[in-house]
């Protein structure tokens, strides 16, 4: 539906536009419409929201003047700096938010800043309390700024689908669980070199074992070139077993076998993060508890990440 509209300037000399009487709500002026190429969307939604048709805006107002409020998703706003997003992704990043997925000794140490009730996330008072301290809000906000500016110079715009996984970046274990939407303790993803999440088996390996390590876990976990790599199954694992037949057998069984390679797992008493190379599949297998599995990478590793990996020091 189209309407008949003008400009007017202020009584302060800013130029605003009328509304015609049919869709006039209580005040002339419509303060944030200054161009004439937003007229006619906006007019549409003033007429949506008046017909209550529009269920994304709602009218708040008074005596004297009325705005018309966006219901803002999570999912819109995530748009705004990717090109796709899963709803799912979006669900569980609001159900972290609300220390879904703490442990009780995690839900202790952490101030809850978020609810998440029918699907709205809204402040807790105790977050509203802290984001009152000029100092904490400034603060806050910087970090939520830089975060962004990591991601964008890090990820751009790119879907890396579910889990959300770039190829040659650093992780941790407890990243896992965060980036596959793991709906469980994520505190639960560690300690272990083969976790899972459905159909997803994350293999976290150092290359170099410490010296003390037992036999019994001193797998042999090794490159045998750029695209080839073998790997040992945890001591436990049989190739009858239902784990032992997903791995051997991934392909078939539509499971998804992502590698996650560090050199150490210490350097000067630092922990080392770990480098995603991307997905393989078992070409081979021999052994049982353990079973030696020689994939193939879906990725060539590139040249100068092999060599670090490989090279004596």
């Amino acid at each position: 539906m189209k309407y008949s509209y003008e400009f007017k300037r202020n009584p302060l000399g800013y130029l605003r536009i009328i509304l015609p009487q049919e869709i006039n709500l209580f005040s002339d002026f419509i303060e944030d419409i200054v161009f004439e190429t937003e007229v006619d969307e906006y007019i549409d939604i003033v007429h949506k929201v008046m017909g209550g048709d529009y269920d994304e805006f709602e009218i708040e107002g008074n005596a004297t003047s009325v705005l018309i409020k966006k219901d803002t998703t999570a999912k819109r706003e995530i748009l705004k700096l990717v090109k796709e997003v899963d709803e799912d992704s979006v669900l569980h990043a609001l159900q972290c938010l609300n220390q879904d997925f703490y442990d009780p000794g995690q839900k202790k140490r952490n101030l809850k800043l978020f609810a998440l009730e029918n699907g709205h996330l809204t402040k807790t008072s105790s977050y509203q309390k802290v984001l009152q301290n000029e100092e904490y809000r400034t603060y806050i906000e910087d970090l939520i700024i830089y975060g962004i500016f990591r991601y964008e110079k890090e990820f751009k715009e790119g879907y890396y689908g579910v889990p959300h996984l770039k190829l040659y970046e650093q992780y941790q274990m407890g990243d896992a669980a965060l980036l596959s939407n793991y709906r469980k303790s994520h505190s639960a993803f560690r300690g272990s070199g083969l976790l899972s999440n459905g159909n997803d088996y994350f293999l976290f390996i150092d290359l170099h074992k410490e010296e003390d390590i037992k036999e019994s876990i001193n797998y042999h976990d090794e490159f045998i070139n750029e695209r080839i790599f073998q790997w040992q199954t945890p001591n436990s694992t049989a190739p009858n077993s239902d784990r032992g037949k997903n791995i051997v057998f991934n392909q078939d069984r539509g499971i998804h076998l992502h590698l996650f390679i560090r050199k150490y797992k210490e350097i000067d008493g630092k922990t080392e993060p770990y480098i995603y190379i991307g997905k393989g599949n078992t070409v081979e297998y021999e052994g049982e508890k353990p079973i030696t599995v020689t994939m193939e990478l879906e990725n060539e590793v590139p040249a100068s990440l092999y060599t670090e990996f490989t090279k004596r020091v």
